[in-house]
């Protein structure tokens, strides 16, 4: 066997072990989770002290398990996400690709334009509001958030134009590839 590839074949038994460990902490602490369920569920039926050293004792493993989890290279954990991703997109075809990459601007824009869509329509179901004029503090907060959100929605628009343009110029480009 090759340097590289024992590396290679290292590097892929190392990652397993992580991802093994990271799964194994996760199901401890669903299963914790599930125990405390239990023992408070029957605690609360027949609050009896055996039920109640139960219930401390599945709360104490449960802590436990959330401090493994504290534990957990978060960072470690990205990259092997990462990774995943990177692997999947590895195994797609330039057709596939531009589905997804299509589905997700589609996604941002419609979450840009509801978005704008919600700010619009706030400053105007506010200005149908007659109560709030009894309550010029609270119209008063209502207003300076509204003048905020005036100039937040040309960001957003501005946003929800460029998201626009980069789908339809992307598919442009795919289009005559």
């Amino acid at each position: 066997m090759e340097e590289a590839e024992r590396r290679e074949y290292v590097r892929l038994i190392e990652e397993q072990a992580n991802n093994v460990k990271n799964k194994a902490t996760l199901g401890r602490c669903r299963e914790a989770a599930e125990e405390y369920k239990k023992a408070e569920a029957k605690y609360n039926q027949d609050p009896s002290d055996f039920n109640k050293s139960q219930k401390d004792k599945s709360f104490e493993k449960m802590n436990e398990a959330f401090d493994e989890i504290e534990k957990l290279d978060i960072g470690e954990y990205l990259v092997t996400l990462y990774n995943k991703y990177s692997d999947y997109l590895d195994s797609l075809g330039p057709d596939k690709i531009v589905c997804l990459t299509n589905i997700t601007i589609d996604g941002l824009i419609l979450s840009s334009f509801v978005t704008v869509l919600n700010i619009m329509l706030s400053e105007n179901i506010i200005n149908k509001l007659t109560f709030l004029e009894k309550y010029p503090r609270i119209l008063k907060l209502i207003q300076i958030r509204n003048n905020i959100n005036k100039k937040v929605i040309k960001l957003y628009l501005i946003v929800h134009l460029i998201l626009v343009l980069t789908s339809l110029l992307g598919n442009l480009y795919m289009f005559f590839l």
